[in-house]
This record gives C-alpha cells, sequence and structure tokens, in this order.
C-alpha cells in the first residue's frame, strides 16, 4: 500500500509549481496531497491525488495558538511536510494534532542563509530528508528534460508568440514602451509566419490594457486577460515562444513546453529560474543596453518564419 504524504506549501503560481518535480517522482511511491493556494494548486493534479485550497475549509486551524475542532480536511496521511515559517513551533504542533500518528516536518519555504540553490532543488532535498523518495539531482534532471506539463502531442499544434509584460512585483518589470518595441519588432521580423501574436494581460497589469489596445490592434496582436486556469495552460501548451519577466506564468510556460525567454531584473535566476527544456534566461540587462535586440536574437524569428515558408 502506497504511503500517503501531505504537502503544505501556499504561495503564488510560481512558488507552489516549484513543488511539480518533486511531485513527479513522488507519485511513483506515495499517495501526493497538497494544501496550497489558487491559483497554482490546479497545475498539480495530476501526478498530486488531490489539491486543497488552504483559502477554504479548515486550513486557518493550523495557525492558531490552540487547536480547535474539528481537523483538518485530510487528517489520515504518514507523512506532513509543511515549507512555512514557524519560529514558534505552532503549526508543528497543531499538525500533530491534526494529523495523529504522522511523521510532520516543517521547513522554510525558500533556501536559507547565503545558499542560491533553486527553489524546487530545496524542496526536493527537504522531501529527501524526511525518508521520501526524492532525489533533488534527479527531480531536477527531469525537469529541466521533460516539460511537466505539456500535453502528449506533436510541437505542430504550437501556434503561439506570447508576451507577457508584467509580474506580480512591479520592481521585476522592464517599462511598458520596450514591450512595444518588442511588439513592433517582431511584427516587421515575423512576416507572414502562421504563429499568432498574443499580449498576455494577468491581474496586475489590467491598468495598462488600455494603453497596449491601439497597438495591438495597429499591429495584429490578440489581447488575453484575466483567463481561468484552464485556459492559461492551454494557451501556454499552444504557445511556441514565450517571453516573460519573472514571474509564475513565464514558469508555467516554461513546464508546458514553451520556448520561454525569461528576463531577470533584479532577482536571482539561480534561485528562481523557470524549469523546462527550452528555456533562456537574460539576467540584468538594462534597457539601455541592446535587451530587445538580444531578446530578438533568442527568439530567433527570421529562421522560424522562413520555415514557415
Amino acid at each position: 500500500m502506497l504511503q500517503k504524504i501531505l504537502l503544505i506549501r501556499p504561495g503564488a503560481i510560481g512558488d507552489t509549481l516549484m513543488l511539480l518535480p518533486s511531485i513527479s517522482i513522488l507519485a511513483r511511491s506515495h499517495e501526493v496531497y497538497v494544501a496550497g493556494r489558487r491559483p497554482g494548486i490546479e497545475f498539480l493534479s495530476p501526478p498530486a491525488k488531490q489539491c486543497f485550497d488552504m483559502e477554504e475549509s479548515a486550513w486557518h486551524m493550523l495557525f492558531l495558538e490552540s487547536q480547535a475542532l474539528p481537523g483538518l480536511p485530510i487528517d489520515e496521511v504518514d507523512i506532513v511536510v509543511c515549507f512555512l515559517s514557524d519560529p514558534q513551533g505552532t503549526i508543528r504542533n497543531n499538525l500533530k494534532a491534526y494529523c495523529p500518528g504522522a511523521k510532520v516536518f516543517v521547513f522554510p519555504s525558500l533556501p536559507g542563509g547565503l545558499s542560491k540553490m533553486h527553489v524546487a532543488q530545496h524542496v526536493a532535498r527537504c522531501l529527501a530528508r524526511c525518508g521520501a523518495m526524492v532525489d533533488s539531482r534527479a527531480a531536477m534532471e527531469l525537469a529541466t528534460r521533460e516539460a511537466l506539463l505539456a500535453e502528449d502531442r506533436q510541437w505542430s499544434i504550437r501556434h503561439k508568440l506570447v508576451l507577457h509584460p508584467g509580474s506580480g512585483s512591479k520592481k521585476k518589470n522592464y517599462s511598458l514602451s520596450l514591450w512595444e518595441e518588442l511588439m513592433q519588432k517582431i511584427t516587421r521580423q515575423i512576416g507572414d509566419s502562421s504563429l499568432k501574436q498574443v499580449i498576455l494581460l494577468g491581474p496586475a497589469e489590467q491598468d495598462t490594457k488600455s494603453l497596449f489596445a491601439e497597438t495591438a490592434e495597429r499591429l495584429g496582436w490578440d489581447i488575453k486577460s484575466n483567463l481561468s486556469s484552464d485556459a492559461l495552460l492551454t494557451l501556454m501548451r499552444e504557445t511556441a515562444l514565450f517571453v516573460g519577466h519573472d514571474s509564475g506564468i513565464s514558469h508555467l510556460a516554461a513546464m508546458a513546453g514553451a520556448h520561454t525567454i525569461a528576463l531577470f531584473k533584479v532577482t536571482e535566476p539561480l534561485i528562481w529560474r523557470p524549469l523546462g527544456p527550452r528555456v533562456a534566461v537574460l539576467e540584468g540587462i538594462g534597457e539601455g543596453q541592446g535587451l530587445v535586440s538580444r531578446i530578438l536574437k533568442e527568439l530567433d524569428l527570421r529562421s522560424l518564419s522562413a520555415s514557415d515558408k
């Protein structure tokens, strides 16, 4: 009988997706349950057996100083691994009370100190310390060799080029003028390629929609905004080329198999680099240092459009 393991990691999309390499391996020897947040957890099942939204039900009880009844939505597990700050031991004590008989482990959500270990590797190492059958090197190799969220179809269905000019933090973002320039140059270079050009805007970028609308209409780009999780994953699975900042959407694109160009302005790619078989990182380049040219070189649109003709 498979051991049951509960992973607790509330966070944004990118942080949640850092569980996926380990879960893909764990699912071979465990029933894996995840407690986290939407959007994000819906991308983990399968291979996770079931995912719980911590904004719902009784999960808030983990943070109470004294236990309350009833218990958590799941309690009959063999191992609980929680990635949260717990300096007072409150979460650990509550987990031991609500999951009697389970081995309980609590780790920080990110690698500590001066470590520049990738977050997905940190997750895998923590799980290995709990006795779970996960090797951190194997998890990272799997995530960079395979597109863990791709459908089992051919590259020919990938017919979209997607730009995502936002993220959850403005300090990560390059200016809107850079993205408009990139749209213009892509349109000129792409010629009559069959690729559909898309600007993707999430909730954090809604105030920019009107700014992109005129450029998008003039150049023939589609604007997609506030997509559901299902629609977002479908879009990423249809995407051949993706450009975005250090964001959860960039992680999703890479794991869905798109050729992903991730722009790291202030954050550390050794820790947060998107994981997938076709990922390029452009790090710490100022807008006046030929960033658009570097992006276009990575996209290699001229050879792509020539091969389409």
